[in-house]
């Protein structure tokens, strides 16, 4: 079987492949976990001008972020959304929404469902 999907902005389509409705169902939700949700929102501001990147450190790993490119919006400008790698199945991506505090142990959901800016004067995300 086969499933043609239109994102809400009609930005993209995907065609989903499966052998059940299940499966369908399956990879329309991976779909829609990744790619759907592309507004960047923080600081009580938000755009859709962002960019699908992919970052490769020496040790040749690779992250996946969106990044919000809006230079009328210079508080949004650099924020950004990271994606995890799932080891199975292999290349299969999710938004980290959750983070473990360094100190307390604890896993918190990220504010701003997960995105983030780099703050230089604290060195850390926000």
């Amino acid at each position: 079987m086969k499933l043609s999907y239109k994102t809400k902005d009609n930005r993209m389509v995907v065609e989903i492949e499966g052998d059940t409705m299940a499966d369908l169902w399956k990879g329309l939700a991976e779909f829609q976990e990744v790619f759907e949700d592309r507004t960047c929102t923080k600081f009580g501001e938000s755009s859709d001008d962002v960019r699908f990147t992919v970052r490769k450190t020496e040790d040749e790993d690779e992250y996946f972020e969106l990044r919000c490119v809006d230079k009328t919006k210079p508080k949004l400008l650099g924020c950004k959304k990271v994606f995890g790698q799932l080891k199975k199945p292999k290349g299969a991506l999710f938004p980290v929404i959750k983070k473990k505090d360094e100190k307390t142990g604890e896993v918190k959901y990220l504010p701003d469902n997960g995105w983030l800016k780099y703050n230089k004067d604290t060195k850390e995300e926000e």
